[in-house]
């Protein structure tokens, strides 16, 4: 596999320069800047959720189990959605290519459904407002998904369609069309100079989509978290996020060239599920804000904000340590509570002693007879 991508944009005067795709070389475990990127804006992702739930109720202990919960079947579930979708590939030959991440292939709507899920069964096993819950991890997400789509940079792929001959091509929920470009045109001034395997070790310049969702989910992050004090309800964050993210998509989706299709269509998945998540949000933000300025919403309300952060955390290591407190108590009691069994085994043992010293003593005094 070609570990060099060559990158250039031509548009904004910056000539070709090259990138390594290992971020740590590791003989036969070569660690790339594609994983390390998508733990980075992980791990922020976390960091994000843990300061929004914490001024909403929510302890570290009860996030953390939530965040576990979430990360590791959102990584299985955007695997299992790229396998799916890329069955008829012939690239599957043995559970270890459906497993093997490392050659690539995630898929953020799998990502996406299957953390929420785990994200949703966890809040509620831990007695936790799943609105709440949501709001405080969606623009986290959206971090994440920012930072993560840098390590398609690195690679050099996931880029959208090629200007050729000062035409490029576009589709929204069906065929490809084509669309003349001018060097005036915006896309044609962000234009990217690529040599890598996606692009078959020829230079290429294409689109860089990329860039494209990376800008927009920072930009949807700045302008939800300007929102988030001001939220009429519970779970409006959430719903802005998935608004926002499944319009951006939908749109970004139809210029790029290695979509996932609806098997026996020319429709490209993830724009028909930009679509959908798009309405239903909007949808539901709506209703939302119209039951919320009638005040039909008052069992999902809680408070958003705690003024005194330090009493919380006060609060909450009070009730940990109790509770560390009542389990050395309760060991205490089982010890007290068995200490006269033990009393009577060493009082067996002592009398099981003397009676040995005993049979010795006899058996020298008849040895000096």
């Amino acid at each position: 596999m070609e570990e060099i991508t060559k990158i250039a944009f031509p548009g904004l005067n910056i000539g070709e320069f090259s990138i390594n795709r290992v971020a740590i070389p590791i003989d036969g475990f070569p660690i790339y800047w594609y994983a390390l990127l998508i733990m980075t804006g992980i791990v922020l992702a976390v960091l994000y959720a843990q300061y929004r739930s914490e001024r909403q109720g929510i302890s570290i202990d009860n996030l953390l189990d939530i965040a576990m919960a979430t990360v590791i079947p959102g990584v299985i579930g955007a695997r299992l959605y790229y396998v799916l979708t890329t069955l008829d590939s012939g690239r599957y030959h043995d559970i270890w290519d459906v497993i093997n991440m490392r050659e690539g292939g995630l898929a953020i709507y799998g990502g996406i459904i299957f953390g929420v899920l785990g994200m949703i069964c966890m809040a509620l096993i831990r007695k936790v407002n799943v609105l709440n819950m949501l709001d405080s991890a969606a623009p986290g997400v959206m971090i994440a998904q920012a930072i993560g789509r840098w390590g398609n940079f690195c690679n050099g792929e996931a880029f959208g369609s090629p200007i050729v001959d000062g035409k490029i091509t576009y589709a929204f929920l069906g065929p490809e069309k084509t669309y003349a470009v001018s060097e005036n045109n915006i896309l044609y001034r962000l234009r990217m100079g690529v040599t890598s395997e996606a692009s078959g070790g020829e230079y290429m310049e294409v689109q860089p989509t990329f860039f494209y969702e990376s800008m927009w989910n920072l930009l949807g992050f700045v302008l939800i978290n300007l929102i988030f004090k001001k939220k009429k309800f519970n779970g409006q964050i959430a719903l802005m996020y998935f608004a926002w993210y499944g319009f951006g998509r939908m749109f970004i989706e139809g210029l790029r060239t290695d979509s996932l299709y609806v098997p026996g269509t020319g429709i490209r998945i993830s724009q028909m599920l930009g679509l959908v998540l798009f309405a239903l949000s909007a949808i539901a933000l709506v209703v939302g804000f119209i039951l919320s300025a009638n005040k039909k919403l008052p069992a999902v309300f809680t408070p958003y904000f705690i003024p005194d952060i330090k009493a919380f955390r006060a609060e909450q290591k009070r009730i940990e340590e109790e509770r560390v407190a009542a389990k050395k108590a309760a060991r205490a009691a089982r010890f007290e509570q068995s200490e006269p069994e033990q009393q009577e085994q060493q009082e067996q043992q002592e009398q099981q002693e003397q009676q040995e010293d005993k049979a010795q003593e006899e058996e020298h005094g008849s040895d000096d007879h």
